[in-house]
Protein backbone atom coordinates (compact mmCIF):
# COMPACT_ATOMS: atom_id res chain seq x y z
CA UNK A 1 0.00 0.00 0.00
CA UNK A 2 2.03 3.11 -1.46
CA UNK A 3 -0.40 4.80 -1.73
CA UNK A 4 -2.40 5.08 1.72
CA UNK A 5 -4.93 7.39 1.19
CA UNK A 6 -6.60 6.08 -1.74
CA UNK A 7 -8.53 3.19 0.25
CA UNK A 8 -10.78 6.33 2.29
CA UNK A 9 -11.37 8.05 -1.39
CA UNK A 10 -14.10 5.97 -2.44
CA UNK A 11 -16.02 6.41 0.98
CA UNK A 12 -15.61 10.10 1.21
CA UNK A 13 -17.06 10.20 -2.94
CA UNK A 14 -20.04 8.45 -1.69
CA UNK A 15 -20.61 10.44 1.61
CA UNK A 16 -20.41 13.45 -0.98
CA UNK A 17 -22.50 12.04 -3.26
CA UNK A 18 -25.35 10.96 -0.74
CA UNK A 19 -25.11 14.45 0.62
CA UNK A 20 -25.48 16.16 -2.89
CA UNK A 21 -28.53 14.09 -3.77
CA UNK A 22 -29.95 14.80 -0.32
CA UNK A 23 -29.62 18.09 -0.58
CA UNK A 24 -31.48 18.62 -4.07
CA UNK A 25 -34.00 16.09 -2.89
CA UNK A 26 -35.12 17.99 0.10
CA UNK A 27 -35.18 21.56 -1.79
CA UNK A 28 -37.53 20.27 -4.45
CA UNK A 29 -39.25 17.60 -2.91
CA UNK A 30 -39.55 17.80 1.05
CA UNK A 31 -39.08 21.46 2.07
CA UNK A 32 -42.82 23.11 2.36
CA UNK A 33 -43.65 26.10 -0.46
CA UNK A 34 -43.26 29.73 0.58
CA UNK A 35 -46.33 30.30 0.16
CA UNK A 36 -49.93 30.70 2.06
CA UNK A 37 -52.36 27.69 1.67
CA UNK A 38 -49.68 26.20 -0.57
CA UNK A 39 -51.21 22.49 -0.41
CA UNK A 40 -53.91 24.98 -2.67
CA UNK A 41 -52.13 25.70 -5.59
CA UNK A 42 -52.49 23.75 -8.98
CA UNK A 43 -50.44 23.68 -12.12
CA UNK A 44 -52.63 23.92 -15.42
CA UNK A 45 -51.51 23.76 -18.85
CA UNK A 46 -53.18 22.84 -21.98
CA UNK A 47 -52.16 20.05 -23.85
CA UNK A 48 -52.43 19.36 -28.04
CA UNK A 49 -51.38 16.54 -29.61
CA UNK A 50 -49.87 17.62 -32.81
CA UNK A 51 -48.50 20.97 -31.03
CA UNK A 52 -44.92 20.64 -29.98
CA UNK A 53 -44.68 20.47 -25.88
CA UNK A 54 -44.40 24.00 -24.98
CA UNK A 55 -44.33 24.58 -20.67
CA UNK A 56 -47.46 26.54 -19.53
CA UNK A 57 -50.43 27.95 -21.47
CA UNK A 58 -49.82 30.14 -24.78
CA UNK A 59 -49.81 33.72 -23.53
CA UNK A 60 -53.24 34.26 -25.15
CA UNK A 61 -54.95 31.51 -23.39
CA UNK A 62 -53.10 32.43 -20.41
CA UNK A 63 -54.41 36.22 -20.42
CA UNK A 64 -58.08 35.03 -21.31
CA UNK A 65 -58.41 32.24 -17.85
CA UNK A 66 -57.03 35.07 -15.82
CA UNK A 67 -59.56 37.82 -17.07
CA UNK A 68 -62.82 35.21 -17.10
CA UNK A 69 -61.83 33.07 -14.12
CA UNK A 70 -64.69 33.21 -11.28
CA UNK A 71 -63.47 30.00 -9.67
CA UNK A 72 -60.10 30.96 -8.30
CA UNK A 73 -58.56 33.20 -6.53
CA UNK A 74 -55.65 34.11 -8.44
CA UNK A 75 -53.46 33.28 -11.17
CA UNK A 76 -49.81 33.65 -12.08
CA UNK A 77 -47.62 32.74 -14.63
Amino acid sequence: MADGGSSGQPLALGIGANTAIFSVVHTLLLKKLPYREAPRLVYVTEFWPEEPIIPGPPSPDFALWRRESGLIDGIAA
